[in-house]
């Protein structure tokens, strides 16, 4: 984040001591700044996300939406209420769930907030998370399944979590929720069993799905939804049914369906396209920073405007709880990162290799060759510039620790293949 009117760029660094030189000399001489009033519709900042093609596309967030969503969703969805509750956010506070619920929303509610920097193993070790929930007495952890996959792999008897728990350092916790990628049953199942015998009774694990154009989470399971009928009850009532893998029901102002190829809605429990309706939720995106072109085509342009395109695949099953299966584009999802992998690119056609000259032939009689022209910015692109490289796919591969790795297809620019399976320095 740049603070405005200061420069970015040569000399920017310069410019920016000065202005942390006038700070610290008026707070020496008691000269305080007044909050000063902005419009609802005025940007409070901006955020980059993964784009599907091309540059990362900047969301901008508007202050009077962001502030309203935030205020119900913290005592909605996470059923934190203002003082005396204390919420630990594991994320990165650059990203958009750290920027939600490590700053906007706990201030607006009035409520504690946990900022931590480091892993959660070796600092020093797979029971930073459980200390610190004991520490502070946390009654809301929020983390990626990442997260827990990396403890489970370090500590796979849950040793950490029981010797906290055995001594009643975990009872304040009414919730683990996570977010940011989709969590296997496995992992919500063993937590949920950890919940019930160590933290506070009816405690769940909850998934929740949401993404930086949404700015708040998209579905979920409500810890106190009556605070959508009242927004001054506290109560926090038993929550709906768990499904393990589901990530919950849609959230307030968030129209969520599924949809074919061509738009129409597709009947419930059928796989299709996951899109909102217009408008969103307060929090929701309104424009790309500097790019409302880019904003049409990347979200409206694909359903003609009926719907918003989130990118993601999966249905709303009988009971209306949404399953977020797999991206739609070419994003792969590592450790809740989300990197393009490049598929679907332009083609031109290109002379099979002399050495698969006998063979393709056979293997693929009908088929024409080509060579990727990959998109800007994806791991192809990456790939197909080294020289030894004349072609490459790539594709995610299941991993046990962070979901999904890149897994890349290479054919080499010579026939004669170097002993190494890959060419150095790739």
């Amino acid at each position: 984040m740049v603070a405005r009117g200061i420069e970015v760029g040569p000399g920017g660094e310069g410019k920016w001591r000065e202005k942390l030189a006038l700070v610290r000399s008026a707070k020496d001489r008691g000269i305080k700044a007044d909050c000063v009033p902005v419009k609802s519709s005025d940007g409070v900042y901006i955020i980059y996300t993964s784009g599907t093609t091309g540059l990362p596309k900047g969301v901008l967030r508007e202050a009077g939406g962001h502030a309203v969503g935030l205020n119900l969703s913290i005592k909605y969805l996470f059923g934190i209420h203002g003082p005396g509750d204390v919420i630990f956010c594991a994320s990165d506070i650059g990203w958009v769930v750290g920027h939600s619920y490590i700053l906007y929303a706990p201030l607006l509610a009035g409520a504690a907030t946990v900022l931590f920097e480091g892993k959660p193993i070796a600092t020093p070790d797979a029971g930073t998370f459980w200390r610190i929930l004991e520490e502070y007495k946390v009654n809301i952890l929020s983390t990626a399944p990442t997260a827990l996959r990396a403890i489970r792999r370090d500590d796979p008897e849950n040793k950490f979590f029981k010797e906290v728990g055995s001594r009643n350092g975990l009872r304040h916790l009414r919730a683990l929720f996570l977010a940011g990628e989709r969590s296997e049953p496995s992992i919500v199942t063993m937590y949920q069993k950890l919940l019930e015998q160590y933290t506070a009774p009816g405690a769940q694990v909850i998934d929740n799905w949401w993404s930086s154009e949404s700015g708040s989470p998209i579905s979920g399971i409500a810890l106190s939804a009556p605070v959508g009928r009242d927004h001054q009850l506290k109560a926090h009532n038993k929550p709906l049914l768990i499904k393990p893998g589901s990530a919950g029901k849609p959230m307030p102002g968030f129209d969520v369906r599924t949809v074919d190829d061509e738009g129409n809605e597709v009947k419930r429990g059928q796989m299709g396209n996951i899109v909102m309706g217009i408008p969103l939720a307060p929090t929701g995106l309104t424009t790309l920073f500097g790019d409302e072109e880019r904003f049409y085509k990347g979200y409206m342009k694909r359903f003609n405007g009926k719907w918003i395109d989130t990118g993601d695949a999966g249905m709303i099953d009988e009971d209306g709880y949404v399953h977020i299966m797999s991206r739609s584009d070419d994003i792969i999802n590592v450790a809740a990162h989300r990197f393009s992998i490049g598929k679907s690119p332009l083609l031109t056609p290109l002379p099979p290799l002399p050495s698969l000259l006998p063979f393709l032939p056979q293997i693929f009689p009908h088929q024409r060759y080509f060579k990727p022209t990959p998109r800007q910015g994806s791991i192809e692109q990456a790939i197909s510039s080294h020289p030894s490289i004349a072609e490459c796919a790539v594709v995610g591969i299941p991993d046990a620790l962070k979901g999904h790795l890149p897994f890349a297809f290479v054919t080499l620019s010579t026939p004669a293949h170097p002993r190494s399976a890959t060419p150095p320095p790739l």
